[in-house]
Order: C-alpha cells, then sequence, then structure tokens
C-alpha cells in the first residue's frame, strides 16, 4: 500500500515468521536467565558449553560479543582464535544430515541457533581438511552430532580452559564444596553420566538423567548439600540432587574459572 508493504500480526503460530532486518537482535532478554532446547542433535556438550557460559559474567559478555549480524541480515559469529563464520538467516534451523535423517537445530535465542550452526561449519570444514574422503556435500551436522567433550567446545568458543574430575577417583564433596565456597557464578560448570547404566537409558531409577549425556550445573548449596542439574534438553527445568546422587550418576565434573 503506497509504496509500503503491511504485516498484520494474526495471532496464529503456525505461519511464516517476519522479522524487519533492523530488529533482529542475537540474544533477546537477561542472558543470565538464557533459555534453549536441545534438537535431536548429539550436541548437549556444545549447548552445555553455551548454558555455562551464561551463568557466569565474564561468559555473559563472552557470547554477546560473540554473535553479530551484518547489513545483508547474516549472523557472525567469532569463536576463539577463529576466523568469523558467516550464518545466513535461512541456514538457522535443521538441515538432513549424512544417513538421511531429518535434524532439529537447537530451539532458543536466534543467536544460540547461529552458534550451534557456526560451530558445526568449524567441525565439517577440520574433518575435511584433516580426511580428503570427507564428502563436502555432507550437512552441517556430520561432525556436530557425533558428540564430544565439554570442556573442549568452551575452550573453542571462549579459550577458556577448564579441570575435569572424576567421580571414579574419588568422593567429589570436596571438590563441591569448594565451589560452593567461591560462589558458583564465578565458575562455568558442566557435567556428564557415563555411557552405561543398570537402568537401561537412564542412570537412575526415577529416569530422570540419560546415560552418556552432558548436563549445565546451576547452583551447588553447602547447607542442603546439593546440586542443581540443568538437562540441555530444556533448561527451565532444574532437577535438584544430594551430593552422594551427583557421585553416582555422573562421571565428570567439568570447572573453568572465568
Amino acid at each position: 500500500e503506497n509504496d509500503e508493504i503491511i504485516a498484520t500480526d494474526l495471532g496464529s503460530t503456525n505461519g511464516t515468521t517476519v522479522i524487519p532486518k533492523n530488529a533482529v537482535k542475537p540474544f533477546y532478554g537477561d542472558l543470565s536467565k538464557l533459555h534453549l532446547k536441545q534438537g535431536n542433535i548429539g550436541d548437549c556438550y556444545l549447548l552445555s558449553a553455551i548454558y555455562g557460559l551464561s551463568k557466569n559474567p565474564r561468559g555473559r559478555e563472552i557470547l554477546q560479543n560473540m554473535v553479530k549480524i551484518d547489513d545483508d541480515g547474516n549472523y557472525i559469529v567469532k569463536f576463539h582464535c577463529e576466523a568469523p563464520i558467516k550464518v545466513a538467516l535461512e541456514e538457522l534451523d535443521g538441515q538432513t544430515n549424512k544417513l538421511g535423517i531429518q535434524k532439529r537445530s537447537v530451539s532458543g535465542d536466534l543467536g544460540i541457533k547461529a552458534i550451534e550452526r557456526a560451530y558445526g561449519k568449524l567441525l565439517k570444514q577440520a574433518a575435511i581438511e584433516k580426511f580428503n574422503n570427507i564428502n563436502s556435500n555432507y550437512t552441517l551436522h556430520y561432525k556436530l552430532d557425533d558428540g564430544g567433550n565439554p570442556l573442549k567446545a568452551l575452550n573453542i568458543l571462549s579459550g577458556i580452559n577448564g579441570i575435569q574430575h572424576a567421580t571414579s577417583l574419588g568422593s567429589m564433596n570436596g571438590v563441591l564444596y569448594e565451589i560452593a565456597q567461591s560462589g558458583t557464578e564465578n565458575h562455568i560448570l558442566m557435567c556428564s553420566t557415563p555411557k552405561h547404566s543398570p537402568f537401561g537409558d537412564y542412570m537412575d531409577p526415577y529416569q530422570r538423567f540419560i546415560n552418556n549425556h552432558a548436563y549445565g550445573i546451576s547452583y551447588i548449596d553447602i547447607p542442603s548439600r546439593t546440586v542443581g542439574i540443568i538437562n540441555p534438553h530444556n533448561t527451565k527445568k532444574v532437577d535438584p540432587i544430594s551430593w552422594d546422587e551427583f557421585n553416582q550418576y555422573f562421571d565428570y565434573l567439568y570447572d573453568a574459572k572465568a
């Protein structure tokens, strides 16, 4: 109308989303309350590292500066010590992996989608350079879907190094106490479960924690001796467990200071 496009919000959730280019922002609201839901890509290690960054003041600053939008509406993602990676708007959602299975991207802020896609591009390019027989036509899920180590993902994202504590080496209570005493907000924390369990696909009889899966940690509390476990499948939900349960169900605690 009069050389303008007029968009009317019909309140529908199953149509096309129209976002003015100058209104697009990578992250919305308070990054300390970052909410994401993992799709069916096996990158819990990456998403737990992103969640860990969001719980730390320096980590939030790193995330905020990690994703920019250029004049053409592309997302430009800059990991530590890596060249900027361009992610087009149409690349933000799921593609088909090498086995022909439809893969759903992470749900949440567009900046998180851009980071996931850029990380996939980084892994794919590294695989192509290392192995000449890797088909360059494989989608970005080719290596992203293979799983990984949360600390390595954290280092690639931010340059921050951390320590990997194994529960098999003894009780983690002393480590949990020291972290809580120094303030969990001063740490970037992740944890993971073993590959095998007597309870099938879960580590516990209540089916709260999946085998071979990476998680975030929202808090460690000394008076109640509890840990708040965050599943990247839905970071709005916190599963509080005792320190003894943590020693029983998890094999590694990943701790980085920022």
